[in-house]
């Protein structure tokens, strides 16, 4: 009960176009969540990329989009690095930024481990950028500019 009254109180800070930015990010990590849990990771990354994505005219910022898709992420469950890169990338396309998904492989301690990121104009948006560095790049998708 203490948590959702946390959460709810975090919510209750923003401004109505956070609110709409934030709900429209969680509606986005939940369908690629969903999407993910019921498609080959493959069909996701292809969809995602090739989303027929109509932008708006009121364009966010870039790091603003980040912002809302790292808070409406921690209310989707298994969020992955995965999960908000894509959705950062739909939003991000929404709003009318050209963006770029990396999925990176590495070997730690004899385990594989994967990880994606989301880059716009050459910077780290989602994805911790120190962490990105020990993964090898193998996919990179980029968004299309609506």
């Amino acid at each position: 009960m203490m948590m959702l009254a946390r959460k709810l109180h975090t919510c209750s800070h923003l401004s109505g176009d956070d609110l709409r930015l934030v709900g429209t990010c969680f509606a986005a990590a939940w369908l690629v969540r969903v999407g993910l849990w019921i498609l080959p990771v493959r069909v996701m990354l292809r969809t995602a990329n090739r989303a027929p994505w109509r932008g708006l005219r009121d364009k966010v910022p870039a790091p603003r989009i980040a912002w809302a898709i790292r808070l409406a992420c921690r209310y989707v469950p298994r969020a992955t690095c995965l999960v908000r890169a894509l959705a950062g990338q739909a939003v991000m396309a929404w709003h009318g930024h050209a963006c770029v998904v990396t999925v990176g492989v590495a070997l730690r301690k004899g385990r594989f481990g994967a990880h994606a990121w989301l880059e716009s104009e050459g910077q780290v948006l989602l994805g911790d950028s120190q962490e990105r560095e020990q993964y090898a790049p193998i996919v990179a998708l980029g968004g299309r500019r609506a």
